[in-house]
């Protein structure tokens, strides 16, 4: 099963510009200033940009990334070659879980990617338009993460551009999971009836069932920044009372399928309609009328972080993935997958029964 790396460790990874002598000032509170906050990135440029957009830095001059760690940071500007240089900048929001790849100006270019996750690669680019002489063998997996001389693979001060992509799975199961609505009341419930005799001399099994197609709504949502459409499917596994129950909690299981396939919208949650399907057995004393009611209460599920396992198979031999003979030699693993649930659901089932003894007849006396 893979591991997750925490933001302190990912931001200990990037390389770290050149300190002052100076001791760094005393540490502000992550959030105070925004340069600081660590999904922040800032980058300051020695030359002001008159055309193309801002992040094209290719006719910026020097610049450097600061990169927000939460905590007080300083940078010596003249080992940089930028001081009294600095004229514009620009700042940026990012998601560090996504990696970085370092590129650093110098005699030789030289470039890192220490941060890149495993299910993930990058090609550089001689020209702007991604063609030309490239290097593809930027891998978040393996031990090599890092080229120290750009001019070995001749793409020395001469990168324009890059592709990033991510290497998703050939084939995944994720594991269903159960979830549980909750209401401490009984209020605001759905209800069905049943009402009829059984003039028997034994108890006589009735059924009462309850269906609805519009008071479930769902809302399931990934963490994982790959997937370009999730499609869910929730499924009652504990909703049927047994003989002499009268009431039960209702269990659900949420099944997931996600989607990696390049659209022109893509999206990482799905919100649904859940079908409501109820049936509940109780019985009906002998020689009795009688009115059985179903009452199905419906809770919520307040926005929840659950987890399961996902195995999953790819051609490429990422990080801790074994070779498996039975399905086409792919490397596959076993990886963690984190989902957000919110909205109602069915969370317990009562039934009511309510008897009346059936009059005897009237015996005529000849």
């Amino acid at each position: 099963m893979t591991t997750t790396t925490t933001l302190d460790g990912l931001v200990g990874l990037l390389t770290p510009p050149p300190r002052p002598s100076a001791p760094i000032p005393y540490q502000i509170s992550s959030g105070t200033v925004a340069l600081f906050q660590t999904d922040t990135v800032m980058t300051l440029l020695a030359d002001i940009k008159t055309s193309g957009p801002i992040p094209d830095l290719g006719d910026a001059g020097t610049c450097i990334d600061l990169v927000g760690t939460g905590r007080t940071e300083a940078v010596d500007l003249i080992q940089v070659g930028l001081h009294d240089q600095i004229s514009m900048f620009f700042w940026r929001k990012v998601d560090l879980n996504m990696g970085a790849i370092e590129l650093f100006e110098d005699l030789d270019f030289r470039v890192r990617w220490k941060t890149l996750q495993d299910r993930q690669t990058a090609t550089l680019y001689n020209a702007a338009d991604g063609t030309g002489t490239s290097y593809d063998n930027i891998k978040g997996w393996g031990t090599m993460k890092e080229i120290a001389r750009l001019s070995d693979v001749r793409l020395n001060d001469v990168v324009s551009s890059f592709k990033w992509q991510s290497v998703n799975p050939v084939k995944e199961v994720i594991k269903p999971f159960n979830v549980t609505a909750s209401n401490s009341s009984d209020e605001g419930g759905l209800t069905s009836r049943v009402d009829g005799t059984n003039d028997t001399p034994k108890p006589q099994a009735i059924t009462v069932t309850l269906r609805n197609s519009t008071t479930q709504p769902v809302t399931v949502e990934t963490s994982d920044k790959r997937v370009t459409g999730i499609t869910t499917s929730l499924t009652q596994t504990a909703s049927v009372g047994v003989e002499g129950v009268a009431s039960a909690s209702t269990q659900w299981s949420v099944a997931v399928n996600y989607s990696y396939e390049r659209t022109e919208t893509s999206s990482t949650s799905q919100t649904k309609t859940v079908e409501l399907s109820v049936a509940q057995t109780v019985n009906a004393p002998p020689k009795t009328s009688y009115i059985a009611t179903l009452l199905v209460i419906i809770g919520t599920i307040p926005t929840t972080e659950y987890t399961t396992t996902a195995e999953r198979w790819y051609k490429d031999p990422v990080a801790g993935s074994k070779a498996d003979p039975q399905n086409n030699g792919w490397y596959k693993r076993v990886e963690d997958v984190r989902l957000t649930l919110t909205g109602s659901l069915a969370c317990r089932t009562k039934v009511d029964m309510k008897a009346t003894p059936l009059r005897n007849p009237l015996v005529q006396v000849p």
